[in-house]
């Protein structure tokens, strides 16, 4: 629930659930007593409420070096972490720039403890998911890197997105062969 105010005798309840905004109770004061009035059913989407992820694209490498003419697929975690139960993720709901995944599995994936230093794993969960290199709008050629978006939303309807970032072999990054921070 969120209280706020809107004047010196004007307050806005909000209830809030999965979905948006169920009931919006306006309430003020007068000199002839206290007044309430009732909406319900207000419909409209909270776009500011949502979990940010770790996503790791090809867990265990740095750089992310991919060739977006390969046909095909790219290994892309969302790490799990104490404050994200892998369970409670809508696998229906994932996408890259609205390509959905071809499998998931969960396992725990190689941790970066220093740029190019990683470790067998962390002991916590990843829920690692391959997509279909030719359907992701992937950086070409000259472009050297970009950013991909993991989205999708939990059990509860809440949205989560999260962003890794892919090299093009060939072009500066993955030709120096250093790690991206």
């Amino acid at each position: 629930m969120t209280n706020f105010s809107a004047g010196p005798s004007l307050n806005h309840i909000v209830f809030v659930d999965g979905t948006g905004i169920r009931t919006l109770m306006v309430s003020f004061q007068s000199n002839r007593g206290f007044c309430c009035y009732y909406i319900d059913d207000l419909a409209f989407t909270l776009e500011d409420l949502k979990v940010d992820v770790d996503v790791d694209v090809k867990p265990g490498s740095n750089p992310n070096c991919t060739n977006p003419r390969s046909g095909g697929r790219l290994p892309v975690a969302v790490l799990g972490s104490a404050d994200l139960d892998l369970e409670t993720i809508d696998f229906s709901t994932l996408n890259i720039g609205g390509v959905s995944p071809v499998r998931c599995r969960i396992e725990d994936v190689p941790t970066g403890i220093a740029p190019g230093i990683f470790t067998a794993g962390d002991g916590i969960a990843d829920l690692v998911c391959h997509y279909r290199i030719p359907e992701l709008s992937l950086p070409q050629r000259g472009d050297d890197c970009s950013e991909i978006t993991v989205q999708g939303s939990l059990l509860d309807g809440t949205f989560f997105e999260g962003s890794d970032t892919v090299c093009v072999p060939g072009d500066p990054t993955c030709e120096a062969g250093e790690p991206l921070p």
